[in-house]
Parts: C-alpha cells; sequence; structure tokens
C-alpha cells in the first residue's frame, strides 16, 4: 500500500521535471488547446507571442488569436511559452499539491499502523434482555429454588433443562403443569 502514495509523489516529481524541460526545449510541442467555441484544436505549437499562436496540425498551419482561445488554453500557451510568472504559479501549485499528497500518505501510514496494531475484537453476540420475544422474565424465587418453567403447552421444565426458559412461558412451582419427559419436571 506504501507504493501508492510513492508513486504519486513521482508523477508529482515527473510532472516538475517535464514542466521544466519544457522550457529550454525550443522545438514545436505537441498541444490540444480549446477554443472558446468548444471545438479543440491539436498540433504542435511552432510559436506563442502573447496575442496570437501558430499550430501545424495534421491539415495545415493554423493562427489563432488570443480573443478565440479559451481561458484554459491561455494558461497553458503562458506556460509552453516560458512566462516566468506562469511557470513560477505552477510550480507552486505543484509543490503545493506534492506537499499535500505527503500529509496525506503519513496519515494513511499512520491510520494503517494503528489498525495492525489493535488487536481485533470479537463481535458481540446480542444480548436479548428476559421478558422479549414472548419469554417472561424469571422470578427471583424461582431462580433462587432451582426454579421451574411452565411453558404455553402446559409443560413443566426443570433449571436443569435445556427446555428451561427458552419458550414462550412463564416461571412456576412444582405441582404445576406436567412434567418434562426429558428432565422429569
Amino acid at each position: 500500500m506504501s507504493h501508492v502514495p510513492h508513486s504519486l509523489a513521482q508523477t508529482a516529481a515527473a510532472v516538475l521535471l517535464t514542466l521544466g524541460l519544457s522550457i529550454f526545449d525550443s522545438g514545436a510541442a505537441p498541444v490540444t488547446l480549446e477554443l472558446k467555441s468548444g471545438s479543440t484544436i491539436k498540433g504542435d505549437l511552432i510559436s506563442w507571442n502573447g496575442e496570437q499562436a501558430l499550430i501545424k496540425a495534421e491539415f495545415g498551419e493554423i493562427k489563432l488569436s488570443k480573443a478565440q482561445l479559451s481561458t484554459q488554453a491561455l494558461s497553458e500557451l503562458a506556460l509552453s511559452s516560458g512566462d516566468a510568472s506562469a511557470l513560477k504559479a505552477k510550480i507552486r501549485e505543484l509543490q503545493s499539491m506534492v506537499d499535500s499528497l505527503r500529509r496525506d500518505n503519513t496519515a494513511l501510514r499512520e491510520q494503517v499502523a494503528g489498525a495492525s496494531a489493535r488487536p481485533v475484537a470479537a463481535p458481540a453476540s446480542p444480548s436479548v434482555p428476559a421478558g422479549t420475544m414472548g419469554f417472561a422474565a424469571p422470578t427471583a424465587g424461582a431462580a433462587d429454588s432451582g426454579g421451574y418453567w411452565i411453558s404455553s403447552t402446559g409443560k413443566r421444565h426443570n433449571a436443569n433443562c435445556r427446555y428451561y426458559q427458552t419458550s414462550k412461558g412463564r416461571p412456576g412451582s412444582p405441582g404445576e403443569g406436567v412434567g418434562c419427559k426429558i428432565c422429569g419436571g
């Protein structure tokens, strides 16, 4: 999992390097420029003087005025032309992104370390209070004296029986109901 944030930092570093190398490249650079009309032009940027771009596309050279280009295209052209203030702003933006990714990476590493250090707790079994789902709560006397459970069918179960308080019914006494054939009631 640690390789993911590391690769993000490497990607950001590669972007910074590419941006730096594009400043020194005097040849034509491939671009995709969005026009204000919404269409795009793909080709090699031959020149940009701040007012007009010259693009070599597959169907010939195209001159585009600043007024025809979208805000995003103007920003991209400012970067590719080597405008120092635009390059510095982009570098600050990318450095901020790298710093943010590093902080996120550190936080994620701490979360993973904390999660692996904590023991996994067994799921708690739900406790059902007596008297719910049709079961009557045992009386204090019934539990103390060994107690009997009279099921809804009239069978009497003692405290050692597997049916004691497992079915609908109520606490009872030794003389009530019919004794269970398993425990004798």
